[in-house]
């Protein structure tokens, strides 16, 4: 059953509070959205925005986008580059160039042969019995001595050779006892380590149960009977409650017993 719809009252002044309310909340709308914060800025205008055919086409960049930018510290960090490659191959260049141009000293020659063969040259193209070959005889005679004392010098020389021969023929012997004997000790220490291996055989049932029945049995019943005669010792002993170090002075009681008479 349907209930009957309320009638409303027949006045004029019927949704003007209303209105009224609506009103203001309009006119405070259009005071806060008319603060010049909110309007539009003269610079706006020149704000291109894409359209909704052309936002999906292509991106609209600057013409210059492309373009690479002069960096100067960039320019800097290249050319310190360049010039330090530059540096280090004219160096290697001109290493390579004095290792190509260094001296190499040449084998040991004898001075005195050199001469007498100069000598021995210059006396056949200007003949003998001059006195300029005398003096050049004469001359390669002294060189001769001088190189006969070299020689000696160059012997003993050879001698300090042949006792370093010799101390590292000792050295070197020194070094192969050691190494026999570190082997020897190696080799000892292996036999032992394999007679361990040979005693510390495991032990079979039989072994271990006569084990345990002729050493093991015995030793924990005397283990056995020295707690418990331990224990008993301690319980014979007599049992002082308090912990005072003068506990038995304090119980020993003195008392006094006097010898004169009641009547007197």
């Amino acid at each position: 059953m349907e209930e009957p719809r309320r009638a409303l009252p027949a006045r004029s002044t019927r949704g003007q509070r209303m209105s009224a309310v609506v009103g203001d909340d309009a006119a405070a709308d259009a005071e806060f959205w008319g603060q010049d914060a909110f309007g539009e800025d003269v610079d706006d205008a020149s704000y291109h925005t894409a359209s909704d055919e052309d936002r999906d086409a292509v991106d609209v960049v600057d013409s210059d986008f492309d373009a690479p930018e002069d960096d100067p510290r960039e320019a800097e960090l290249r050319a310190e580059r360049a010039a330090a490659v530059e540096d280090a191959r004219a160096r290697r260049e001109d290493g390579i160039g004095a290792r190509k141009s260094a001296v190499r000293k040449p084998a040991y020659a004898d001075p005195a042969k050199i001469k007498a063969s100069a000598a021995s040259g210059t006396s056949a193209g200007t003949g003998s019995g001059t006195g300029a070959d005398a003096r050049k005889r004469r001359k390669t005679r002294k060189e001769e001595r001088e190189e006969s004392a070299r020689g000696s010098d160059l012997a003993s020389k050879g001698g300090l050779r042949t006792s370093t021969k010799a101390a590292s023929h000792a050295a070197k012997l020194h070094r192969a006892s050691t190494r026999a004997e570190l082997d020897l000790r190696r080799a000892h220490r292996e036999a032992r380590r394999r007679e361990r291996v040979a005693l510390q055989r495991p032990l079979s049932q039989q072994e271990l149960l006569d084990e345990a029945l002729n050493v093991t049995a015995p030793r924990n019943r005397e283990s056995l009977a020295a707690i418990l005669r331990l224990e008993e010792e301690t319980r014979r002993k007599p049992h002082v409650a308090t912990t005072d170090p003068f506990a038995d002075r304090k119980r020993k009681v003195f008392r006094f017993v006097s010898t004169r008479n009641a009547d007197e």
